[in-house]
């Protein structure tokens, strides 16, 4: 079964990368099915924001969405997986890991880190959702964050992918 669901999320990126959808897709309206909650960071123990859609199945994949550098939970640039999500089945976590990229808390701060941690830790409390099935997807600043958590926790991913990460901090520091 987890070849299956491997392949299903590798084709469904790869569908949405050549409609061009996971790069330049905005919309006015968010999807509609995932909710706003708050969970506990295991980091500093405070409450972090997130989106996230239950699909209310027994072992659910989950999708875990990381915004983009400038952006936060309330981005709607993944709102097409977030419906892609609602429409498989699938659970859809998009965590703020504390917001825009643009303090130290965020970034790749070990604060930041824990926090997509803990999403992933109160889907699994409050959903039936699949530990072997958790796929992170991020563009732009979540595509580093993307390969951050890949590197930091890559047991807890059945799947990584990074869209235009930024790959070398120091460097993008001095490039922009």
């Amino acid at each position: 079964m987890k070849r299956t669901i491997q392949n299903e999320i590798a084709t469904v990126i790869k569908t949405l990368t050549c409609a061009g959808i996971l790069l330049c897709s905005y919309h006015p309206v968010r999807g509609d099915a995932a909710i706003e909650i708050e969970y506990r960071s295991a980091a500093d123990d405070s409450l972090q924001p997130a989106r996230f859609y239950d699909p209310g199945k027994k072992n659910a994949p989950m999708v875990v969405a990381l915004h983009s550098w400038s952006g936060d939970y309330t981005q709607q640039l993944h709102v097409d997986i977030e419906k892609w999500c609602v429409e498989m089945g699938w659970a859809f976590m998009h965590p703020n890991f504390r917001g825009r990229n643009r303090t130290p808390e965020a970034t790749g701060s070990v604060l930041a880190v824990q926090d997509v941690v803990s999403s992933v830790a109160y889907a699994q409390q409050v959903a039936n959702i699949d530990a072997n099935s958790v796929y992170l997807i991020g563009t732009s600043g979540g595509g580093y964050k993307s390969l951050l958590m890949a590197g930091r926790y890559p047991d807890m991913w059945a799947g990584v992918s990074a869209w235009v990460p930024i790959y070398d901090l120091r460097d993008w520091y001095y490039e922009t």
